[in-house]
C-alpha cells in the first residue's frame, strides 16, 4: 500500500510556450497531507491489468499509463490489480492523477524489485504527465521546464493549510487555453529561482511575494475564486491563492486553532474543505 499525496503550488509562473506545445513553468510544489490510498497486488491468472477506483477510461487513466510504461521500460512481464481509494478531488489543481501515477511507479519498483531509483522513475513519469516526476522525487521542490526540472527545497512544517473546493472543476487544458487567450492581462514580473527558494524556505508566508499566473485569467470566468481568496484572508490566512490551474483555493494559517476556526466558517458557507499540513518526506511504499 502507498499513500498518494496532493500538492499545492505556492508560486507559479508561466514563462513561455515550448516547441512541443507545452508551457515552461517555474513553481514551488509542496506535498500536503491530503491522500489517496493505493493498493497493488500481482495477478498470476490473467494477462490484463485490473484497475478499480479511477474515474477514467484506460486510455485516459494515469494509473493504466504508469503500469504500461513501467512494463515497457523494464521488460517486466507481470500484471497487477490496482485499487485506488480517492480523496483528492479531480480538476482541483492538487495533482491527484499525477500523484497516483507516481505512487504506482514507486510501488511497482518496490513490488518487482527492479530498483530503478527516483531519477529513472521520474523520467518514466514524464511520459505519463508533466507533474508526475515531482511526485517521484521530492516532498517539496522548485519545479521548472514542463515539470521535469526538479530542484528539491527544504519543506516547511510551520503552518497549516485549508483547501476550499468551489464546487466545480477546472481542467488543466482549459486553464492553459484561457491563459493563452488572456496572458496580456498577467502583469507580474518574473522572480529569480534563487529568490523564490529563499522566500519559501526562510520568509513568513505573508512576506513570500508569490503569485499564480493562472489567477488573473481564471477570475473573470470564475469570480467565486476571488471571493474565496478574500474570505480566507479575512479569516486570518497569511497567504491565499489558487493551487495550480485550479479550482481549489487554499489559505495558509499559522496554527491549527486558526485553521479549525477558518474551516468552520467556510463550511458554514457551504464549501467542501480539506485540512492539510505540509509533508517533510514522500510517503513510504509498504510491501506485504
Amino acid at each position: 500500500m502507498v499513500l498518494s499525496p496532493a500538492k499545492v503550488n505556492f508560486h507559479l509562473e508561466i514563462l513561455d510556450t515550448r516547441e512541443d506545445g507545452y508551457h515552461n513553468i517555474r513553481s514551488i510544489f509542496q506535498t500536503v497531507s491530503i491522500f489517496d490510498r493505493i493498493w497493488i497486488r500481482s495477478l498470476t491468472d490473467t494477462e490484463e491489468d485490473v484497475v478499480d477506483g479511477v474515474p477514467a477510461t484506460p486510455e485516459e487513466s494515469t494509473v493504466h499509463r504508469a503500469v504500461r510504461i513501467f512494463r515497457e521500460a523494464t521488460g517486466w512481464r507481470g500484471y497487477v490489480h490496482v485499487k485506488v481509494e480517492k480523496r483528492i478531488p479531480s480538476g482541483a489543481g492538487l495533482g491527484g492523477a499525477s500523484s497516483n501515477a507516481a505512487a504506482v511507479l514507486r510501488a511497482l519498483d518496490a513490488l518487482t524489485g527492479v530498483g530503478l531509483g527516483e531519477e529513472r522513475l521520474a523520467e518514466l513519469g514524464l511520459k505519463v504527465g508533466s507533474d508526475v516526476p515531482f511526485f517521484c522525487r521530492a516532498s517539496a521542490a522548485l519545479v521548472e521546464g514542463r515539470g521535469e526540472v526538479i530542484h528539491p527545497v527544504k519543506p516547511r512544517d510551520d503552518f497549516w493549510l485549508l483547501c476550499v473546493a468551489p464546487g466545480f472543476p477546472i481542467s488543466t487544458v482549459q486553464a492553459y487555453a484561457l491563459y493563452d487567450e488572456r496572458k496580456g492581462l498577467v502583469m507580474h514580473e518574473g522572480v529569480s529561482p534563487r529568490r523564490i527558494v529563499e522566500s519559501y524556505e526562510s520568509y513568513a508566508p505573508q512576506d513570500w511575494g508569490f503569485h499564480n499566473a493562472f489567477f488573473d485569467v481564471l477570475v473573470p470566468r470564475y469570480p467565486l475564486l476571488q471571493d474565496i481568496v478574500q474570505g480566507l484572508a479575512e479569516l486570518g490566512a497569511l497567504y491565499a491563492n489558487v493551487s495550480g490551474s485550479g479550482s481549489v483555493v487554499y489559505g495558509v494559517f499559522p496554527s491549527f486553532i486558526d485553521l479549525v476556526r477558518a474551516d468552520a466558517a467556510m463550511v458554514r458557507q457551504g464549501y467542501e474543505t480539506y485540512r492539510a499540513h505540509p509533508l517533510k518526506r514522500l510517503p513510504r511504499v509498504w510491501c506485504a
